[in-house]
Parts: C-alpha cells; sequence; structure tokens
C-alpha cells in the first residue's frame, strides 16, 4: 500500500477531481483513509467487550458466515470481517449490528487487502496485514455510520431509509414521470426495490470495480450522491424498463440487475454516472 502523508492537508478540489476519475488503485486504500482519518479505539480491545451470548453477536456469526464472496471469507478474511462488525457493534451500542453492514465491512475489507474480484483471488497477506484492514475497515465503517450521517439508515424504523425513498420517488416522478407511472402501475416503490441497495451503500449490488469508483466519491459527498446515482442509472436504462411487462421481472431487474446491466452494457460512461451533479 503506498502512503499518503496525513499530516498535509490536500486540496478538496484535486480529490473531487481525482474522485471522479476514479482514485488510482494502488493510493486509493490511502486515500480513503486520508478521507476518513478518526481517532478510534483498538477493535481487538473492542472485541474483547462483546457477550458471546448475546443477540448481536450471535447474528452477526450467522452473516459473517453467508457474506460473499465465500472463498474470501475463509480463514483469516472470515475473522476480520468479524472483528469489525463485533468491534462495531460495541463501539456503538446504540446502532449495535444491522444486517446490511457486513457487505459494507467486506467491501472495505477487500479493497484494503487487494482483493481481485476478476480472477476471484487476492494478494497473499500476513495475519498481521489482516489485522491492520481490520482496524482500517471498522475506522472507515465508523466515518460512514457517523460523519456521513448513515446512522440512522440502522436505526429500528429506517428514519433514514423512509427520508431517501421519499425523495427518490420525488425525483423519479419529476424527472422521469413514464417510469414513475409504470412502477405505480406494477404496484411497486423505490423502497421495495432499493432498500438493500440503499442499506449496502451500493455494495451488495455493484460489480465490485463499480462500487470502489461509486465510493471514491461517496466517502467526499456522502448521501446527495446516493441518490444521484439512481437517478441516473434510471435515466439510463428508462426505455428497456419500459419493455418489461412483467411485474415480476421487472422487480427482479430494478432489485438485483440494475447495476450489473449498467456495467455491462455502459462501461464507458461510469465516470458521468459518479459524478455528484444531479439534475
Amino acid at each position: 500500500m503506498i502512503a499518503i502523508n496525513t499530516n498535509r492537508s490536500l486540496p478538496r478540489q484535486r480529490l473531487e477531481n481525482s474522485a471522479r476519475a476514479g482514485f488510482p488503485p494502488l493510493l486509493r486504500p490511502s486515500i480513503w483513509l486520508y478521507l476518513t482519518k478518526k481517532e478510534l479505539p483498538r477493535v481487538d480491545k473492542l472485541y474483547e467487550r462483546i457477550d458471546k451470548s448475546s443477540i448481536v453477536y450471535k447474528q452477526i456469526m450467522k452473516d459473517v458466515r453467508r457474506t460473499p464472496p465465500y472463498q474470501f471469507f475463509n480463514g483469516p478474511g472470515k475473522e476480520a470481517l468479524e472483528t469489525v462488525l463485533v468491534a462495531f457493534s460495541v463501539f456503538d451500542e446504540k446502532v449495535g449490528y444491522t444486517q446490511g453492514m457486513n457487505f459494507i465491512a467486506s467491501f472495505l475489507l477487500r479493497v484494503l487487502i487487494g482483493y481481485d474480484d476478476s480472477t476471484a483471488k487476492y494478494v497473499e497477506a500476513s495475519l498481521r496485514n489482516y489485522k491492520v484492514a481490520s482496524q482500517q475497515a471498522f475506522s472507515i465503517l465508523a466515518y460512514i455510520v457517523h460523519d456521513l450521517k448513515w446512522r440512522e439508515m440502522y436505526y429500528d424504523y429506517t428514519p433514514k431509509l423512509f427520508e431517501l425513498t421519499v425523495q427518490l420517488d420525488d425525483k423519479i416522478s419529476k424527472h422521469l414521470p413514464k417510469l414513475f407511472e409504470r412502477l405505480q402501475e406494477s404496484g411497486l416503490n423505490t423502497s421495495m426495490v432499493f432498500t438493500e441497495a440503499l442499506m449496502t451503500c451500493f455494495c451488495s449490488k455493484a460489480p465490485f470495480e463499480f462500487a470502489k469508483r461509486i465510493f471514491d466519491m461517496f466517502l467526499l459527498r456522502g448521501e446527495s450522491l446516493v441518490l444521484s446515482i439512481i437517478l441516473k442509472l434510471l435515466r439510463l436504462n428508462e426505455a428497456h424498463i419500459l419493455r418489461i411487462e412483467s411485474q415480476h421481472e421487472l422487480f427482479n431487474f430494478l432489485r438485483s440487475e440494475l447495476f450489473n446491466h449498467t456495467y455491462k452494457h455502459y462501461p464507458e460512461i461510469i465516470q458521468e454516472i459518479v459524478n455528484d451533479d444531479c439534475s
């Protein structure tokens, strides 16, 4: 990993310009850590405080076992993911652990360790590197939840999710009225199809390389980028979506295939999609 001098302030505009083009792969982990630097407790010390008979701990263990990619989370990768999620549940007891966090933590660990999604392989790392990555992933997760105001996404009744889906409905009805009408005719709404994508910051839905590009800008811009990306994906795929006749197929496309379809058919405009300008 190439280090960035965190004692030196980098111009915001320079970071944003770099994020729009995509941070250089070798520099990406260091830049993310620069953007999210926080003074936090050590994850191993937080982990020691968990009650292993608690419901939270048991849920984390269950979700760690079923978090993809499964080949990564065998051995040290599994332990690293467990450490991040347990540490955060102790660090922020009000939020604790909610399903969806496992996808974010999994994504962060893969980026920090050097996982190659195209070959389903990762750079061989020592146990120490996994421990370092656990601390770093915990720090970035804490930044997302607290500094980017994602905390309310994980409260009971998910007030942030409700707020975002209401805003998204309003934007779709205003900018894509035909698509909005099609959704209403099919009995679908944004909460039904985008809940998982929003709660996982797209980590569970976007292809790995696409998700990296999203996070480059998300760590700078936060939730304003989230709505912009969904709206742009819908606009780009509107003609295709309007041709889908079956409600079941429409639901599956919007919920599970939208990001992959876009990345496959429109790879050349990913930079435009992650640009945070939303009209």
